[in-house]
């Protein structure tokens, strides 16, 4: 008897505790995004736009006087979408999860409530990149703890990605070069409603089982990505891939060149031959090589042979999602949401005498170097192609040294946080003692409730 009422007291603390922390303190009580930080993760007050060209769906920020009268669309460039009609929305709205830091720590690359007391509100949200007791850099756009690159994963990458180019949004302008398109007019790739789709030679299909990987990859038909760098005022000039935020219509600033890029789409190939994506990074040329006869992919760098996978049965016979990524100096792989291959190539490669392999002169590139996606001897339809970039991570307030780095060493109960929105984030970078989180002042984890 008493067992049972000693239970029921215990149910009702309990209870009373939860209800406090969750929802008298928070969890039910939205908390709303205020600056443009944290975009396109969590957006502050904004402007939504469909760009009159394209179709393209973004949104911009509406914190940063003075407002522009017209948008550029960030996917194809399209400079004449006019602000003045379209309504202001607030930030978004948020619930707290108090409960999951009080049982751990968060994770690297989670984002993270805390008090601040330097803010008007007295709270801030921000991306956790450094744990106590570490050594932070931010170097060549990426995150450096201990004088050691940290490596995101496909679980840090999908949330923070941003938008390169979709290539379901097309131009109706028929003059405009076309960011995917085939290397040669007749090379076997054509544009169709929903993507792309390729249709072999079919007096050469046939002879494509029996040759060697490299004369398989000799006879690939090409469909090359050109980048264009909208914000130069011209909606055909080709760049190189840069850190432009769309959603920062009115600042103006140097744009970074970036290496790292998420390529997504919809895959069906069927037959026998050979899927490809040719992707250049770091200097290097990386090919990876799918046969669908074996069911075998393999990524070479430059000559030689890096890392290889076999697929399931019946992904890419119907449609499957093929993601490839270089993010954080690796290159990725992934099939229907499922990690394939991992390749890190920090360290330089080794030729059989063990002397270093030379990377190639990337000043010397021509058409052939471009991102692409090639096929041989099969039939390919591609869908919801799309391009996306990782974060770039801008500098801080140059250091005293006039160095190009600053470290940052964390104290014992120190977080090091960063903004995804980095050329306009206030966070750790600034150097501030306000600009740490101390680990008493982490709130919650926050949830988008839109």
């Amino acid at each position: 008897m008493w067992q049972r009422i000693l239970l029921v007291l215990f149910c009702v603390v309990l209870a009373g505790v939860v209800v406090r922390a969750w929802v008298l303190e928070g969890l039910i009580m939205p908390v709303r995004i205020i600056g443009p930080s944290m975009a396109e993760t969590f957006y502050g007050p904004h402007f939504e736009l469909t760009c009159e060209d394209c179709g393209f769906p973004f949104a911009f920020d509406a914190t940063t006087p003075p407002l522009p009268q017209t948008a550029i669309c960030p996917n194809c460039g399209y400079r004449e979408n006019e602000t003045k009609a379209e309504p202001l929305y607030g930030g978004d709205r948020l619930l707290i999860d108090k409960m999951t830091y009080q049982l751990r720590r968060p994770n690297r690359w989670e984002a993270i409530l805390f008090r601040n007391s330097a803010l008007q509100r007295g709270v801030c949200i921000k991306r956790v990149v450094g744990f106590p007791g570490e050594i932070v850099e931010i170097r060549d756009g990426d995150v450096f703890v201990d004088r050691v690159r940290e490596k995101k994963t496909w679980n840090d990458l999908r949330p923070m990605a941003l938008v390169i180019h979709d290539a379901r949004h097309r131009s109706r302008d028929v003059a405009l070069p076309r960011r995917w398109r085939s290397a040669k007019p007749t090379n076997g790739w054509q544009s169709v409603a929903e993507g792309f789709a390729y249709r072999p030679d079919q007096r050469l299909s046939h002879a494509v089982a029996g040759l060697s990987e490299q004369e398989s990859c000799s006879k690939l038909d090409w469909l090359r990505y050109h980048h264009c760098r909208l914000r130069a005022g011209s909606r055909s000039k080709e760049g190189a891939l840069s850190d432009d935020y769309g959603y920062n219509q009115t600042l103006s600033r140097q744009l970074n060149d970036i290496e790292d890029m998420y390529l997504i789409a919809t895959v069906e190939a069927r037959g026998d031959g050979v899927l490809a994506v040719r992707v250049p990074a770091g200097g290097k040329m990386f090919l990876l090589r799918m046969d669908t006869t074996s069911r075998r992919g393999t990524l070479f760098c430059g000559n030689k042979s890096v890392g290889a996978f076999v697929w399931q049965a019946g992904q890419l016979d119907s449609p499957t999602t093929l993601e490839v990524a270089t993010l954080d100096k690796q290159f990725l792989v992934a099939m229907d949401g499922v990690s394939c291959l991992s390749f890190d190539y920090e360290q330089p490669l080794r030729q059989a005498d063990g002397r270093r392999t030379k990377d190639p002169d990337s000043t010397q590139r021509t058409d052939d170097d471009l991102l692409a996606i090639g096929a041989c001897g099969l039939e390919v339809e591609l869908k919801d192609l799309r391009l996306l970039r990782d974060v770039y991570y801008t500098q801080g307030p140059p250091p005293a040294t006039g160095t190009d780095m600053k470290m940052y060493p964390l104290g014992a109960d120190e977080f090091f946080v960063l903004g995804d929105n980095s050329p306009v984030s206030l966070d750790s970078r600034q150097g501030r003692p306000d600009g740490v989180v101390k680990e008493a002042d982490l709130l919650g984890k926050p949830w988008r409730w839109r």
